[in-house]
């Protein structure tokens, strides 16, 4: 990981220019350059999950992040002033890696080990700095906004998120999928309230949501019995029944969208067509 993190340090924007726009392009422009490392990055987690144990994969999921995020959240003793949108190349990175991770981890169907690794505490930079400064947080903390980007190119390009926009588009197929990566998008939106996993209050919210054609097929399954059982392990229950309760007990909160978005993300469903949770064998 260490090695890794020190590849994607190596894409440093332009500062030499603060004009926002020029600042905004250098961003899209380091993301579009970092793409063929984090298709390394999924070649070598895929051979991981399917040659490891569960406890080794984790392991190697935690150490990664934490040393990736910590790694790039640093920053050279050799510079005395930034501005923190001098680094939204690599929290829009550490993101998409993220979602990426828990999109390959959904289609082997681990589920006990999402379940793990959004319950995990990860030691994390507090802040962007020049010297370590480590506490504790949720997998939340992975989320990003770049302010810097998506007002610059809201006006540009009539966009609502061009960080969006632009890894929604970065497909590695047969896996990550403009599809695949929104719904995983949601669904940790979804989890973040059903597992109470927040940052500084607020839960993971889903910068691709509005990119999922149908995000209602994240959980057309839950009317079977057998998918239910399935997927116990990934909400740390036992019985459907627990499950029930805790879907119920942590919805997402209503209207939980972008400004003036007609679309919102939606909760975890009760009940799926005309059929409750876990009423079909």
């Amino acid at each position: 990981p260490k090695i890794f993190a020190s590849k994607i340090k190596e894409f440093k924007i332009d500062t030499s220019n603060s004009d926002i726009n020029f600042i905004a392009s250098e961003i899209v422009s380091k993301i579009d350059a970092m793409k063929p490392l984090r298709d390394v990055y999924l070649d070598f987690l895929k051979e991981v999950i399917s040659s490891e144990s569960e406890k080794d994969i984790a392991s190697f999921i935690y150490n990664f992040f934490e040393t990736t995020y910590n790694e790039l959240m640093r920053v050279d003793k050799n510079i005395h002033s930034w501005f923190e949108y001098y680094f939204d190349h690599y929290t829009i990175c550490i993101w998409e890696l993220f979602v990426c991770t828990i999109t390959y981890l959904r289609h082997y169907e681990k589920y006990s080990l999402i379940h793990d690794i959004l319950t995990h505490t990860y030691y994390l930079q507090k802040e962007i700095s020049t010297v370590q400064n480590i506490a504790p947080y949720s997998f939340v903390k992975f989320r990003c906004y770049s302010k810097m980007v998506d007002d610059t190119y809201q006006h540009k390009e009539n966009s609502v998120s061009k960080t969006a926009d632009m890894i929604i588009s970065r497909i590695k197929e047969p896996i990550i999928t403009k599809q695949s990566f929104s719904e995983t998008d949601i669904f940790l939106t979804q989890m973040s309230f059903a597992l109470n996993q927040t940052y500084h209050d607020n839960h993971w919210f889903a910068l691709s949501y509005l990119y999922a054609d149908n995000p209602d097929n994240i959980w057309i399954r839950l009317s079977s019995k057998e998918y239910c059982e399935k997927i116990l392990p990934l909400f740390g229950v036992n019985s459907i029944e627990e499950l029930k309760k805790v879907i119920e007990a942590n919805p997402v909160k209503p209207n939980y969208c972008y400004p003036n978005a007609w679309d919102s993300i939606p909760p975890i469903p009760l009940q799926i067509g005309n059929y409750e949770i876990g009423s079909l064998k």
